[in-house]
């Protein structure tokens, strides 16, 4: 029931409400029934501004809280100055306890229902009232002394009944060190963390019985200051200082860490320092005496808010990039994810310089994932690297041209990347298509397996699959084959007659084929009778070489099985191994129909991919079925980009080779590990793991201390002065705190964290950059990093 309803039903009364700071008050027209009136229940009323009540009359009790059997006293003011000329009310009846003449409200001996009970002022027909709750506590407090305190650290003296041995009291509900005197006498510490001007609620409570006492305030006063600029944003920071008798050697602490202190005069301080990104709501500013240890004054300054949190931003770059470079992480929590994938699919694909030798490709490609800025187009690019397969023969243009196409592909239609993979020179070579001519004899049949690899790996799977990715089960309860030999046959007829291209770019052929250029048809190699696909695709006879291959690669296109199929090879390659069904269904259902009526926007089904909400409930309530186990390329480049090691030679380019996974050149078509592999003895799904055993996680740790510390070919320790880590935490606590931030999300476990810095704590003291490097390998080698949740 609203209270103006319940007033005006039981007191015939119009309602006005009003509010000031810290009160729930009401006025009412008074009339010719009283504010005693009894049987009268009201629920606590509606609240407006001050301004609506211009007489600014208010009732304030001496404690919001009373016992039973206990007393306040109460005030009325306008406009602050004591008034008089009225009378006291208890709303409600005796009931609801007594109020004398002067303004002393008396509990009853029984907690009414409700506990809240309204005590009136009646002045010139107007009613003012206020609240005070009633506890079924035998304790009370009658007086606090000092009631204004001005140091971080004060005792005061509590006054009041029932007090016993095992009382204690609380500052704002956190209990403080009490000492007992007597039944009527305890005192209290109260510690206050910072210089801060506040009003602190005192109650007392025992132990040795239930409840609660009556709340009295204590004001904490200290010296103010003013802080420019007025809000806060994480990173480097500047800041001007106002206040009084400022001395040398004052220091000044932001969230407790000492800045870069500057007194310009008594009444001003400049300072600089560095605020962690992750910080959010407001910064505590505190100036100190010279000691370093003596609070003079203290302010909070706002945070500015961020689009998205720095955690869930380093988690994003996990998925949507190549792990967690600081400066990556800034701009992406600043602008969001979805202005990230904006901007990241307008951006163009890497340049990859030519070169007769089989290692540049791989140079440039770390080169991009770690400086440069189109880095979600390699990230989708590098899953469609495992799902297209092809090996670049010791040239790079073999494959640096495949990988240019797969990187502009991107942001287009996968209608277009069907005819970038079906005519590229390298992928098609490593599956027997190039040559490939119609049959003569029966003795004599073209080569199926760029056909049937095209099906089963490249688009739609050996089965057919519900939208979900499950498969589809007949009327007998078997699975149901995507597609039957006559289709394979008839495909790879539709496929044949192509030809390598005439070189143009001396730089970019070898052995006579120009990587660079698409393949070329050879009409008297194509096999021109009609076929048939899937059973009711009818290609006529006569048609050309292209024009098979067209309706061909549509039929694929269109088939119901390709949506889900790319959609959960997608998923499992940028965020997590084992999507749940519902997951695959929403980015099949984009795949289908991009909002546009478009099929195969592959920019909309990766946006889709990585703003599920699926994908973004890790940011905020992680779970052990998340993520992905990173594989030897990404934790090699999850690791350098968290260091932002961008130094040393191009020994680089073979460790991920070394630990399992040397890129484009996979020795079969399955790549290095198979979508449905799982995590021997269990039923989880997990593609990398295949990757993983006792072997390689020695290997993994080892080159991680390599990366770490400069001691691994290929790495030095020059990257270090640059780095944000060594830069900006510079001590082991301030580093294991970066570090879970950046690397878990925010995440790492306290008992992991200790033992980082427990550790650490056991190295030589005087070489701190040991304690460092220690630091990041041990967070970088913890599970929870290797497998990137």
């Amino acid at each position: 029931m609203k209270q103006t309803e319940s007033l005006d039903r039981h007191l015939g009364l119009r309602l006005k409400t009003t509010l000031t700071i810290g009160l729930s008050l009401f006025s009412i027209p008074f009339g010719s029934i009283g504010c005693g009136t009894a049987g009268v229940v009201p629920s606590k009323p509606a609240a407006t501004t001050p301004s609506n009540n211009p007489t600014q009359i208010a009732v304030q009790a001496a404690h919001s809280s009373v016992a039973v059997n206990g007393s306040t006293t109460l005030s009325v003011t306008q406009q602050g100055n004591p008034i008089s000329g009225g009378r006291w009310e208890v709303l409600g009846g005796t009931a609801n306890g007594t109020i004398d003449a002067a303004g002393t409200y008396h509990a009853p001996a029984a907690v009414p229902n409700p506990a809240t009970v309204f005590v009136c002022y009646v002045l010139s027909d107007q009613i003012y009232s206020t609240t005070v709750s009633i506890t079924n506590s035998k304790l009370s407090i009658s007086s606090i002394s000092p009631n204004v305190i001005q140091t971080l650290t004060t005792t005061v003296q509590i006054s009041g009944n029932g007090f016993d041995n095992k009382t204690f009291a609380s500052v704002n509900g956190m209990a403080s060190q009490t000492t007992f005197i007597d039944s009527q006498h305890i005192s209290a510490v109260i510690k206050l963390k910072t210089p801060i001007s506040a009003s602190l609620q005192i109650t007392v409570s025992s132990e040795a019985s239930a409840g609660v006492s009556n709340a009295m305030t204590v004001v904490a006063t200290f010296p103010v200051i003013t802080v420019e600029p007025a809000m806060l944003v994480g990173g480097d920071v500047r800041l001007m200082i106002t206040g009084s008798k400022f001395s040398v050697g004052d220091v000044v602490f932001l969230n407790g860490k000492a800045l870069t202190t500057l007194v310009n005069s008594s009444t001003q301080i400049s300072v600089s320092g560095y605020l962690p990104p992750w910080s959010s709501g407001n910064a505590v500013v505190e100036v100190a005496g010279g000691d370093g240890t003596s609070p003079l004054a203290a302010t909070y300054v706002p945070i500015a808010p961020t689009a998205v949190s720095f955690d869930a931003a380093s988690r994003f770059t996990t998925q949507a990039a190549f792990g967690p470079r600081p400066d990556l992480v800034e701009h992406i929590q600043k602008i969001g994810f979805d202005a990230y994938i904006t901007e990241q699919l307008q951006q163009p694909p890497v340049t990859y310089l030519p070169s007769t030798g089989s290692s540049q490709f791989m140079i440039d490609f770390i080169g991009g994932a770690t400086k440069g800025n189109s880095l979600l187009r390699q990230r989708v690019a590098l899953g469609l690297q495992s799902i297209f397969v092809t090996n670049q023969q010791n040239f790079s243009p073999s494959f640096s041209n495949l990988e240019t196409k797969l990187e502009n592909d991107v942001s287009g239609n996968f209608r277009q990347l069907l005819d970038d993979i079906t005519s590229d020179p390298s992928l098609t070579a490593f599956l027997n298509l190039p040559g490939n001519r119609a049959s003569t004899s029966q003795f004599d049949q073209p080569n199926q397996n760029f056909a049937r690899e095209l099906m089963q790996l490249f688009t739609l799977g050996p089965l057919m699959l519900n939208d979900d990715g499950s498969p589809q089960i007949d009327g007998s309860g078997n699975v149901i084959p995507t597609y039957t030999q006559d289709t394979v046959i008839a495909l790879t007829r539709a496929l044949t007659g192509w030809s390598y291209p005439t070189p143009i770019s001396t730089a970019n052929t070898a052995w006579g084929i120009d990587f660079s250029q698409p393949l070329t048809p050879i009409e008297s190699w194509h096999d021109h009778n009609a076929k048939v696909l899937f059973g009711s695709i009818n290609l006529p006879a006569g048609q050309s070489t292209a024009l098979d291959r067209q309706i061909a690669l549509d039929a694929i296109f269109n088939h119901p099985n390709l949506p889900p199929f790319i959609s959960r090879l997608l998923i499992q390659r940028l965020v997590k191994s084992n999507p749940s069904p519902a997951y695959v269904q929403r980015i099949a259902t984009v795949f289908k129909d991009d909002g546009t009526r478009v099929r195969g926007n592959l920019g909309a089904v990766i946006r889709a991919t990585l703003l599920d909400s699926e994908a973004r409930k890790g940011d905020t309530v992680p779970s052990p079925d998340d993520g992905f186990l990173q594989q030897p390329l990404l934790f090699q480049l999850f690791a350098m980009n968290a260091l932002q090691d961008v130094t040393g030679d191009n020994q680089k380019i073979y460790l991920a080779g070394y630990l399992g996974e040397a890129m484009g050149a996979s020795p079969t078509v399955f790549y290095y590990f198979s979508p449905s592999y799982n995590v021997p003895g269990t039923s989880i799904n997990s593609p990398e793991f295949m990757l993983f055993n006792n072997i390689s996680a020695v290997q993994r740790s080892q080159a991680l201390w390599g990366i770490v510390t400069g001691t691994m070919r290929g790495y030095t320790r020059e990257y270090q002065p640059s780095s944000w880590l060594f830069t900006k935490f510079t001590n082991v606590p301030d580093m294991v705190e970066a570090l879970n931030h950046l690397l878990y999300h925010g995440q790492m476990s306290q008992e992991q964290q200790a033992v980082i810095i427990n550790y650490c704590a056991q190295l030589n003291p005087f070489d701190v950059r040991s304690q460092l490097e220690s630091a990041i390998f041990l967070a970088l080698n913890g599970d929870s990093n290797n497998i990137s949740h």
